[in-house]
């Protein structure tokens, strides 16, 4: 029988092609419409010109046709069309008999075919006549039966059971699923501006997606009634859609509605897992991903997955390891799905504990805390709040002493970094996880600061609430009718209270106006320098003290007499003196005595501050400070000194001036010219303020006081200060302020040589394990390209440059820290610039 449909289809192709006239067209395609009807449409009458194949059962024809000759069929018609053809065929015959042959038939043989022309076919009018096919073939709902043919089961006369298009599957859905993903990139390149709407990906991505849908309706009713469906190909579908970049607006389509549907009964949640777990193990990731970050409720997630986690090894890979370790998100819901998936089923608990243990691992390796970027730290403690939150009792008991083990070396890692944030994550969750493993033991408690970050990490031990199958438009509505309400609350007036305490209330009274108030001393401030020392050693009358303090900037800046010799002794003074009385403003008032010291006896201060930075017994704040002081003392140093005498001299001859020049009245002629030269607009009058007067720069000659004892002994390693060891935060702060005094040092003589020592002082540290330091280096190296002369640091310092231009480069491509690539591009950035004017002007000159 296979032979005559093969002879049948033979005639009407030749026939189509030979046809000359109106009459053996439409003939021709009228048979092909009787073959290509849908299967179980009986017909006794056959076309004149299938007259010979009456001995075959039209069913049988129909159903031979059109699996094994309706695409070629389809491609034949194709090509005939042409502006000759298409006047053959009189009025809207076109659509009547061309067109319905692509809506009636083998949806797949259609798709491949309209396809195929579209991509050979150059613009024209085929291109045209193919494009408004395949568009109808799209809005006419045709999608949904192409998905649905190659999910059918067949059962045979003999009853076994087989599946539809048994031959060439493999080929076939590999064509097929290549073109459904790929055909709104396929028509932009072929029509590019004339491209029509239906193809653009927000409008085909959301239909095919409820094609899908439709799609695995019918088959949630076939496995309902106890028959047979595959869903092979939609999960081949749904791969490449989320592979190729559509996973947005397929999921946003279908996850609502599939949630809705998995909590009516266990078909659909069948159905799902096996849409989602049959995905090709290339597209896995790309679908898993977007899922777990779309799906309301972590405890919905097994009835998409299932327990294939547990048997299925890429799976448990993507969601143990990969999601965990190997990347991070800003979806918050991403990790609470996938956390609260493993951990919400006694079957995937194990899983759970492990991945918990292997969190607090990571998260406490000083290693990777070094080497991992902010986004990606800032990820894995919120895995480790979220893994926190879903502890048990069993938990407690049995893994409560591991888990501390595990977790008191990430403490030390954490408190031992220069970066504030991290720090206090990792104060956060030691403070939680201890808090939660042992509520009745020995808490961990920190001063954390109080910032957005950590209120929103602090709110991820709250474990996440059924949210119900409301819509999201009823959920927006309730929100502000929420707010609403509370708006009318907060506008209501309070309902009056007790007469007799609304009597006794002194609300009714205007207050006094107590912001210039001053605190009245009983102690006189010191008015000399050494009086003022005095106090400040006598720390126990807290009254002198406070007094002392508050006077010493003001009476170091006033120069008295002798400040030079008992500068060092200050000096002493004021850097061991602590915070013991509680003076307000104690730190404030303290720095500013030790700048001011430093900018009026700069020789002496320096060579006593830097001294004193090495040596023993000094604490961490103490050394911050001395860099501090130094640092704003180097930028005081470097500006123009305030003329305050000449200003003062000015301002006490001005009124006696006026006062003199009002004794005569003005004549109306000065009226009048006064007047006139108000209103009147002049340009080139000429300089309206006296010329800038030159000044020597006060820090040229005692910048190398400030800079190079600063370096002496920083690879001296002790017990007590160990700067290339534990002590980074100092190392950080020591290489900016290194930069700012040099930055000061600017176009004075001691700058080049300070540039190149700095240079030599930061190459070993380029690459340090600590971040901070990083930042620091390629932000001193920036400074020392800007300080520095062009012609200097091409000719002098040729080689270095070419390294530092090298190791910039390096940076930018490898660096994980997002900041330190910024500002090594900043740097890398400023170089190229410098070394493109030079050889401009080396240019020019030649």
């Amino acid at each position: 029988m296979e032979t005559r449909v093969r002879a049948a289809a033979r005639e009407i192709i030749n026939g189509l092609r030979n046809a000359e006239d109106t009459q053996n067209i439409i003939k021709w395609l009228e048979a092909a419409k009787f073959l290509t009807r849908k299967h179980g449409q009986k017909d006794e009458n056959l076309p004149s010109v299938l007259g010979q194949y009456s001995d075959v059962p039209s069913l049988q024809l129909q159903t031979t046709f059109q699996q094994q000759h309706f695409g070629k069929l389809c491609t034949t018609i194709l090509d005939l069309l042409s502006v000759e053809w298409i006047q053959k065929l009189p009025g809207n015959l076109f659509s009547a008999h061309v067109g319905v042959l692509f809506l009636e038939g083998s949806g797949a043989d259609a798709l491949l075919a309209l396809d195929h022309a579209v991509q050979s076919h150059r613009q024209g009018f085929k291109l045209h006549k193919t494009t408004a096919l395949l568009e109808l073939f799209i809005t006419k709902g045709r999608l949904q039966q192409v998905l649905w043919d190659q999910c059918q089961m067949s059962r045979s006369d003999g009853g076994q059971c087989c599946q539809a298009l048994m031959a060439g599957h493999t080929g076939l859905w590999e064509e097929l699923v290549l073109t459904l993903s790929s055909l709104p990139t396929r028509m932009a390149n072929c029509l590019g501006r004339e491209n029509s709407d239906v193809f653009l990906p927000q409008n085909y991505v959301p239909r095919l997606a409820r094609s899908i849908l439709e799609c695995l309706r019918r088959a949630h009713d076939l496995l309902t009634d106890s028959k047979d469906c595959s869903l092979e190909f939609v999960s081949r579908l749904v791969g490449k859609l989320c592979f190729t970049g559509y996973s947005d607006l397929l999921l946003d389509v279908l996850v609502p509605v599939l949630c809705t549907s998995v909590t009516k009964d266990y078909v659909w949640c069948r159905v799902c897992e096996r849409v989602v777990t049959g995905v090709p193990s290339l597209s896995m990731e790309s679908v898993i991903v977007p899922l777990l970050s779309r799906i309301p409720w972590y405890k919905w997630v097994d009835k998409f997955l299932g327990d294939c986690v547990i048997h299925n090894q890429k799976v448990r890979f993507l969601l143990c390891t990969k999601l965990l370790f190997h990347r991070y998100f800003s979806q918050v819901a991403l990790l609470q799905n996938l956390i609260g998936y493993l951990a919400s089923s006694h079957t995937r608990r194990h899983l759970y504990t492990e991945a918990f243990c292997k969190l607090l691992q990571v998260w406490g390796d000083a290693s990777s805390l070094r080497h991992v970027s902010a986004e990606q730290h800032l990820f894995l403690c919120q895995a480790l709040i979220i893994s926190i939150s879903h502890i048990g009792e069993q938990e407690k008991q049995h893994w409560k002493d591991e888990l501390i083990k595990l977790l008191l070396p990430g403490v030390q890692s954490h408190l031992g970094s220069t970066d504030v944030a991290v720090r206090s994550r990792g104060m956060l969750v030691a403070q939680l996880l201890t808090k939660t493993v042992d509520p009745t033991g020995h808490k961990i408690e920190f001063e954390i600061p109080r910032t957005p970050e950590i209120e929103d990490l602090e709110k991820l031990m709250v474990l996440p609430s059924d949210p119900g199958l409301e819509t999201v438009h009823q959920a927006v509505a309730d929100l502000k009718v929420t707010d609403e309400q509370e708006s009318l609350e907060k506008e209501m007036p309070q309902e009056p209270g007790n007469d007799a305490e609304e009597l006794d209330s002194d609300d009714d009274l205007a207050p006094f106006d107590m912001s210039f108030d001053k605190k009245v001393s009983k102690v006189k401030a010191p008015k000399y320098i050494r009086d003022c020392m005095e106090g400040l050693l006598n720390s126990q009358e807290v009254d002198r003290f406070e007094a002392s303090l508050g006077a010493a900037e003001a009476l170091i800046r006033s120069k008295p007499d002798g400040i030079t010799e008992i500068s060092a002794e200050l000096s002493k003074i004021l850097l061991h003196t602590t915070e013991t009385c509680g003076v307000p403003d104690f730190l404030s008032q303290r720095y500013r005595s030790m700048v001011a010291l430093a900018v009026h006896c700069p020789k002496e201060v320096a060579q006593y501050l830097t001294l004193q930075f090495y040596e023993r017994n000094y604490n961490i704040r103490q050394r911050l400070d001395i860099l501090e002081v130094l640092s704003a003392a180097a930028q005081e140093l470097s500006q123009p000194e305030k003329p305050e005498a000449k200003t003062s001299d000015h301002s006490a001859k001005a009124p006696s001036k006026i006062q003199s020049h009002s004794t005569h009245p003005e004549t109306w002629r000065q009226v009048v010219q006064r007047r006139i030269d108000s209103k009147t607009r002049r340009f080139g009058k000429g300089r309206t303020q006296p010329e800038p007067v030159g000044t020597a720069n006060r820090f040229g000659d005692v910048a190398g006081e400030f800079f190079y004892p600063l370096m002496r002994f920083y690879d001296k390693g002790e017990r007590f200060f160990d700067l290339l060891g534990d002590d980074a935060m100092v190392l950080h702060r020591l290489i900016y302020t290194l930069a700012i005094i040099l930055h000061n040092a600017v176009n004075t003589t001691a700058a080049r040589q300070m540039g190149k020592v700095l240079l030599e002082f930061t190459w070993s540290l380029r690459m340090h394990r600590d971040v901070k330091v990083r930042q620091a280096v390629v932000v001193a190296t920036s400074i020392i390209l800007l300080v520095l002369p062009a012609h200097f640091l091409l000719t002098d310092l040729q080689v270095d440059v070419m390294e530092t231009k090298a190791w910039l480069e390096g940076v930018v491509e490898k660096e994980v820290n997002e900041e330190c690539k910024k500002l090594a591009a900043q740097g890398l950035a400023l170089l190229e610039t410098l070394i493109a004017k030079e050889m401009q002007n080396a240019v020019t000159e030649n």
